[in-house]
């Protein structure tokens, strides 16, 4: 198994909206693929809560960033790194859930405020690597 750091050698992300409910759940998937042709590890744990903070990025309709207007990193004991392997060609998916509430998109770890048209721009970065960028309208009908 190769394990490397420079992660834009054969790491590919792909962010997909997951699900929206009536009730105001709002949840994206986050793809972690490896486009190489050996097997690679991905040290990825979302436990402390960053990844909805320090990854996600939001802009609003006209790519204006939406900084978090709540910031909750949560400190662990245990600082174990998770190593997900990913083969060739394969993916490792990590789901990121949040709720729309009373005008913001609320995670455990960070909330964003919705901009009044509703419509939020959004990507994931993790070391470097840059996902899609993915329109939502935050509203349900």
């Amino acid at each position: 198994m190769e394990h490397t750091r420079n992660l834009n050698e054969w790491l590919r992300i792909t962010l997909r909206l997951a699900e929206q409910t009536a009730d105001g759940k709002l949840a994206l998937d986050i793809s972690f693929q490896n486009g190489g042709d050996e097997p690679h590890t991905l040290a990825f744990s979302n436990r402390s809560r960053k990844a909805e903070l320090l990854g996600l990025r939001v802009f609003d309709e006209d790519m204006k960033p939406i900084a978090p207007a709540r910031r909750d990193i949560i400190s662990l004991k245990d600082n174990k790194i998770e190593e997900h392997l990913i083969e060739p060609s394969a993916e490792w998916v990590h789901r990121l859930s949040g709720h729309v509430r009373a005008g913001f998109w609320e995670f455990q770890g960070a909330a964003y405020k919705i901009p009044r048209s509703y419509i939020i721009k959004c990507h994931f970065e993790f070391e470097g690597v840059k996902s899609n960028a993915l329109v939502i309208n935050t509203t349900v009908e």
